[in-house]
């Protein structure tokens, strides 16, 4: 049989496939199974893409079939309701047919499995701390709002298979840290186990249906931040008894979209706390400042409300989604309130907007996938902002400040890598790297630890960090410290340690006489004894 017959045969059977095939229907399935479809393979080639093309067209048929969705539903319909089980590996089904998120780290989140290691979360602290104070130097108040996840206060109603750990979690280990530095935050996680011993599952916290808390819960969480914002703005307060009334709540949740039963798996049994007279109004947000969003891929417009009540404070709210339920209640008490999916704070940007607190809202989840602030130590008394820790107090803490510096590297002229210290923790490496700027310029570029074999080169692990996650200037000369947590196996071998340096257009070339591309620094791995 010719190959231009055998073609011919493949080409017209695609032609009447493909006519069956509809956009819509594609867009609503990849929506309901949260992923994008296989494409139409290209038939460009006999020799190249004939061999392969009927099992991608499989591939792309088995994706696109009119009847897909329908067969989809029904089958996850049938798992649901009498095989106790999830036809979605992104959905598991636990206790009482509660849903839970079983993609990326919600089941590592949920479980414990991963506490921060020592320098995680020294890390994590000092970068809410900088975002306190630097806030604090533009006359804003900073409120942190870790949002718990339902496995954290349902854990009983996890799924089959999901034990929580032992110890305290991310989340725990976080604010016990937060407390001893006086940073504000709301503990919603104790206030939603508190609520839950009364409520019972008579007025559940979170949607059976959904990965977040409901209205009701995002109501209590609400009225306990004003509850401390009001100890610093009196004129905030909270909502009375006789501003509210509780009713019943129906709602179609993620995760029963993801199963494409949004119409058949409905909570009845949430509650919503309905505002009886609203003042807030949703204002147009052209003029607001956008960021990076580092949450969702494609970036997403602000909000913004405004009561027209000028005794009540500015707000400015960098949040994530579980923000939804809760920004109805938040837009009510501030005189203007502006809110922004993303997790990028620079603090001149913020202050332009003249807010008199900062809300900032991560869910526990975020805990284990997001890389916290860099926050350089600046060694000399030119720091751009706040107060600069000179060499003596530097040394004070345990951090490498050299008298005679020798260049371990420099990257395209810029940036002098002038020595680099490694302490080993349990599953972690602290990496202390001391730089100096060669001339006048922002610290917006990203530094890249590699953990290096010295035969092989197999990188065993990775810390990406911008130089200054608030795009501070630095001055010819100006020496700084990076701390910098760099997470690894136990049973990871490494000798070597590569340094990069990557900026808008680029790697930077870098000098270093043992360079790995002419971009990457190779430096031994050099211990410091932790005692």
């Amino acid at each position: 049989m010719s190959a231009v017959f055998v073609t011919s045969l493949i080409v017209f059977a695609c032609l009447g496939l493909v006519g069956a095939v509809d956009s819509k229907h594609s867009d609503s399935i990849s929506k309901a199974e949260n992923r994008n479809l296989a494409s139409f393979p290209p038939l460009r080639s006999l020799r190249r893409d004939l061999p392969g093309f009927p099992a991608l067209f499989e591939n792309f048929y088995n994706d696109h079939f009119l009847l897909r969705l329908t067969l989809s539903r029904w089958r996850n319909y049938l798992d649901y309701a009498i095989l106790r089980s999830s036809g979605n590996a992104s959905v598991a089904l636990g206790g009482n047919h509660w849903l839970f998120y079983a993609l990326n780290k919600l089941p590592v989140t949920q479980q414990n499995l991963a506490p921060y290691t020592e320098p995680e979360l020294n890390a994590a602290v000092k970068s809410f701390c900088a975002r306190r104070d630097l806030l604090a130097a533009h006359g804003a108040k900073y409120v942190l709002l870790l949002a718990p996840e339902k496995g954290t206060i349902y854990p009983e109603l996890m799924p089959p298979g999901w034990v929580r750990g032992a110890g305290a979690s991310r989340l725990e280990q976080l604010q016990a840290a937060l407390s001893k530095e006086k940073v504000d935050y709301v503990d919603a996680r104790s206030l939603l186990l508190q609520a839950k011993q009364h409520e019972a599952l008579d007025k559940p916290l979170y949607f059976s249906n959904d990965s977040h808390w409901n209205r009701y819960g995002a109501y209590l969480v609400a009225q306990q931040l004003f509850r401390q914002i009001h100890l610093r703005l009196p004129a905030l307060t909270p909502f009375q008894s006789n501003e509210i009334q509780l009713e019943k709540d129906n709602h179609s949740g993620d995760l029963s979209m993801l199963l494409g039963l949004q119409k058949s798996i409905v909570d009845k049994k949430s509650l919503t706390a309905t505002i009886l007279q609203k003042h807030a109004h949703e204002v147009d947000n052209k003029g607001l400042p956008r960021f990076e969003s580092g949450i969702v891929e494609t970036a997403t417009e602000p909000t913004a409300y405004r009561t027209y009540d000028a005794k009540l404070p500015r707000a400015f709210v960098l949040h994530d989604s579980f923000m939804e339920f809760l920004q109805p209640y938040l837009a009510e008490k501030f005189s203007f309130s502006e809110f922004h999916l993303a997790r990028l704070l620079l603090p001149e940007v913020v202050a332009g907007e003249r807010p008199d607190v900062v809300i900032d809202e991560i869910a526990e989840r975020h805990l284990y996938d997001r890389g916290f602030d860099n926050v350089p130590t600046f060694l000399d008394k030119k720091a751009p902002q706040g107060k600069s820790a000179s060499t003596k107090q530097v040394e004070q803490r345990g951090f490498a400040c050299p008298v005679e510096q020798q260049v371990v590297a420099c990257f395209q002229n810029r940036w002098q890598l002038l020595s680099i210290k490694t302490t080993d923790y349990p599953n972690s490496l602290g990496a202390e790297l001391h730089w100096r700027a060669k001339a006048d310029g922002k610290l917006n570029d990203r530094v890249q630890i590699s953990l290096l074999g010295r035969e092989s080169k197999e990188v065993k692990g990775v810390a990406d960090y911008r130089q200054d996650t608030f795009d501070r200037p630095v001055k010819a000369g100006q020496e700084w410290v990076d701390i910098v947590p760099v997470r690894v196996n136990s049973d990871d071998i490494f000798d070597q340690i590569g340094i990069m340096v990557v900026g808008a257009s680029g790697a930077l070339y870098c000098d270093s006489p043992r360079c790995d591309y002419k971009v990457r620094a190779i430096v031994d791995h050099i211990l410091t004894v932790l005692y």
